[in-house]
């Protein structure tokens, strides 16, 4: 793809497109996770709590 955009065979536009898909799909499950938790916050807030209550505090 890097030679073919150096070539002049696709634009900037192209390449963009191109990256912005691979992007969405690298982050989909983030997304997908993130509207469970906002669909569930009680098990978001239990959540947080269990990860607090790893926590030491760093003197």
């Amino acid at each position: 793809m890097k030679a073919y955009y150096q070539q002049g065979g696709s634009g900037d536009r192209v390449c963009k497109n191109d990256l912005e898909t691979c992007l969405q799909e690298l982050i989909a499950p983030i997304h997908e996770r993130r509207a469970k938790f906002i669909d569930n916050k009680g098990e978001l807030m239990e959540l947080l709590k269990k990860a607090a209550g790893g926590l030491h505090e760093v003197t």
